[in-house]
């Protein structure tokens, strides 16, 4: 029994059933059908349909051998390949057993009935199969068979695969036909690749639309209304095909072709596909019965034929692409009509303010949201610069955003800033902004705004906790270190002192006053630095009774004075805490750095300098060597 990853070989085999003896033949075609027992059987009704496409086939290939094989070759016209592929478009690869298998069956008895004889039959199975197959594997690599003539991109590709799958087939019909029949190879490929390569495209994307269900489909859709508008075309088309082919002195064969579009516009793919069967059906009677432009032609009846198929495939190909292009966009306007109508009803439920802008950065659009966040009417800000709304100092971020949005159509940006609303004071907002796509080219921006002040002011406070002592309000440790990488990077072209203060005696003043005492004491020195420092300069503290001060920009002597006023403002201060007076001095060291400096080099310099002055007796300053 053949395995499930093996069927396909299967199929490949049952192609060549020629070469095989009887009984490998019926083995082979028992394995197809029935499967081996890891497989799931064919259900009753796949086995149907796949015998009533293979009687389609059968119809479909004997009609035409029977009126257009004209000179002992091929036949000049090929309907039957359109229905296979059409089926095969429906199915996926590993169901295509059966339908092959009926379609070849077909394709075996039509040959030896009304062709080339039954010697010919097993031989042209090869190509009469492999060519729909060859087609409907080159869609396949492109685009779901299920959408392969949703849109113009993919009628092309089925186009493409419509003129290949006929050539590689042809190269073994032309010799078969040449063997067995009449004519040479040339001509017999010349026929059978215009007859089979215009059958499919006649053909093909109306009987997919019919195996697909969507002929069915589209009438239980439709309102009576509807299907009697339809039938209206449908017969206008019909009349309008009859009087064009009645006669044969006019060339009128572009008339077809109003009522046609007509029906493509009113009723899409399900009116397109029934004025071309009509159209087929009225222009192939009239011109195998002697009427109409075509039977005019000084030509031979098979040359007519082709003429009348390429007729046939240049409207359809013309028709078509029209008819998909509005499917195309009437599912469009429908998903447009949806999306628009869950917009609204999120825009008016939301606190968000939404604004569309113009590529240039006007309003077009703002939701009544407005009102009630920023007090500004939605009609009163239409058509004015958004950054007319924005505070100066953010234009930048607000246009950078703006133009990276535009930019990058897949992408959402977020940009924060201040804006005025209507009383004049100033908040923070932030903005989602994501550019606005219509047929592949970028027309503007929406903004889904929001009011972010107190979430503002809260990182701001935390921000702050984090970058300060709480007791004193000075700067930390953290933000002392940073300050002085900063002062002393390569980038800095400034010189400048850093200072090291120290509470000479604090533990003792913790010991006999209490801590509350010296929580006071650190307040008092924190207070007398802030006012005795140059703006600019950072004061730190650094641990429990240890402060820090970057004077960038300070000279050795400007240092000194600095630092004595502070030291001189302590020693002289007289702390009250609870009606006792406190009196507490500091000692203090000041290392000198320049550009690249090392930060922890400089600090190791400041604190042997203020080891120095403790050394020394304490309340006085010393500089580092």
């Amino acid at each position: 029994m053949i395995e499930r990853g093996r069927r396909p070989a299967a199929m490949s085999r049952l192609l060549l059933l020629g070469t095989f003896s009887v009984n490998d033949r019926k083995a082979l075609i028992t394995e197809v059908v029935v499967g081996s027992p890891a497989m799931p059987r064919m259900t009753a009704s796949r086995f149907l349909t796949s015998a009533l496409l293979g009687l389609i086939y059968w119809v479909l290939a004997s009609s035409t051998i029977m009126w257009s094989r004209y000179e002992g070759g091929v036949a000049f016209v090929w309907f039957a390949s359109a229905a296979l592929l059409a089926r095969l478009l429906t199915l996926r690869p590993q169901h295509w057993q059966l339908p092959l298998l009926w379609c070849g069956v077909g394709s075996a008895v039509a040959t030896s009935l009304f062709g080339l004889g039954p010697a010919a039959a097993l031989p042209m199975l090869l190509p009469n199969l492999a060519e729909p197959v060859i087609a409907a594997l080159l869609i396949r690599r492109v685009a779901a068979p299920s959408a392969a003539f949703t849109t113009n991109k993919r009628l092309g590709v089925f186009l493409a695969a419509a003129v290949i799958a006929p050539c590689l087939s042809g190269l073994v019909g032309a010799a078969v036909a040449a063997v067995f029949g009449s004519g040479s190879y040339s001509v017999n490929l010349a026929h059978w690749t215009t007859g089979h390569a215009l059958g499919l495209i006649t053909f093909t994307p109306v009987a997919h639309f019919v195996a697909r269900g969507g002929f069915a489909r589209s009438l239980r859709r439709a309102s009576t209304g509807r299907v009697l508008e339809l039938v209206g075309i449908t017969l206008l088309v019909g009349v309008v095909t009859t009087g064009s082919f009645l006669q044969n002195t006019t060339p009128t064969l572009f008339l077809p072709i109003l009522p046609m579009t007509l029906a493509a516009f009113r009723g899409g793919r399900l009116a397109a596909a029934a004025s071309v069967l009509m159209l087929t059906l009225v222009a192939g009677g009239l011109t195998l019965e002697g009427f109409g432009p075509i039977a005019a032609i000084d030509a031979s009846p098979g040359a007519q034929v082709e003429f009348l198929q390429f007729y046939l495939a240049a409207t359809v190909m013309t028709i078509l692409p029209a008819a998909t292009e509005l499917g195309r966009r009437r599912e469009l306007f429908r998903a447009l009509r949806e999306s628009e109508a869950r917009y609204r009803l999120l825009m008016e439920s939301s606190t968000d303010i939404i604004l569309n802008l113009s590529v240039s950065g006007d309003v077009c659009f703002a939701s009544p949201s407005i009102a009630q966040i920023s007090g500004f009417n939605a009609d009163g800000v239409l058509g004015r610069n958004v950054l007319e709304l924005v505070d100066p100092r953010d234009w930048q971020a607000v246009k950078r955003t703006h133009h990276q949005a535009l930019a990058n159509a897949d992408r959402t940006f977020i940009v924060e800033y201040r804006a005025a609303v209507h009383d004049g004071s100033a908040r923070w907002f932030e903005t989602h902004a994501r550019a606005v796509v219509d047929c592949e080219q970028v027309v503007g921006v929406v903004c889904a705004i929001r009011d972010v002040t107190h979430r503002k002011a809260v990182e701001e406070e935390l921000a702050h906790a984090a970058a300060t002592d709480p007791l004193t309000g000075l700067v930390n440790r953290r933000t002392f270190d940073a300050a002085l990488r900063a002062a002393t990077s390569s980038e800095s072209e400034v010189f400048g002192c850093v200072a090291l203060f120290d509470l000479d005696h604090f533990k003792q003043i913790n010991d006999r006053y209490g801590h509350a005492a010296g929580d006071e004491v650190l307040k008092s020195f924190a207070l007398q630095a802030r006012q005795c420092v140059r703006e600019g300069d950072t004061v730190a503290r650094t641990g429990g009774e240890e402060f820090a001060i970057i004077l960038p920009g300070a000279s050795r002597l400007q240092a000194q004075a600095v630092c004595e006023r502070l030291r001189e403002a302590m020693s002289s201060a007289v702390l009250v805490v609870e009606g006792k007076l406190i009196r507490v001095t500091v000692s203090g060291g000041v290392a000198v750095y320049e550009r690249s400096s090392s930060p922890e080099t400089l600090l190791v310099e400041a604190d042997r300098a203020l080891y120095t002055a403790k050394a020394n007796g304490r309340d006085r300053l010393a500089f580092a060597a």
